[in-house]
């Protein structure tokens, strides 16, 4: 399920749109209300310029699944985008708590910090990470 996820942002990512498109409408007429499906769709109505019935979709995945990295991490991106950087910060740090993926969380928590030029927070939160994860420091490094 997680490869087949990871495929769908890969086509995004890569500006295949329609194909991304066809498939989301798939996964979404077999399941309405699958939280990825959903994630993977507001994305593509960010992309499309509907950037706050994104959010709003987003808000909801969040609401039924609090812990859904991939909702957490697009959401805050488009506060971001949208010139709402504290409300990008609180969603990333309220998702730590339940997120999936707390490490990669993190990751995006620091970069966020040093996108806003917070360098003393990024710092912060990103020697905790090597500190406590140095397996992902030398997996950086190789």
């Amino acid at each position: 399920r997680k490869s087949l996820v990871w495929f769908f942002h890969e086509l995004i990512d890569g500006g295949d749109l329609l194909l991304a498109e066809e498939q989301v409408a798939e996964v979404l007429a077999r399941s309405p209300q699958d939280p990825d499906g959903l994630t993977l769709q507001a994305r593509l109505w960010a992309l499309e310029g509907d950037t706050e019935r994104a959010i709003s979709q987003l808000q909801e995945v969040l609401a039924q699944q609090p812990g859904l990295d991939s909702a957490i991490i697009t959401l805050a991106r488009l506060f971001e985008r949208t010139e709402r950087p504290q409300q990008a910060e609180q969603v990333l740090r309220s998702g730590l708590d339940s997120a999936e993926d707390a490490k990669r969380l993190r990751v995006q928590l620091g970069q966020f910090y040093i996108r806003q030029k917070q360098y003393d927070k990024a710092e912060q939160v990103l020697n905790a990470l090597i500190e406590n994860n140095p397996e992902r420091l030398a997996y950086r490094i190789s």
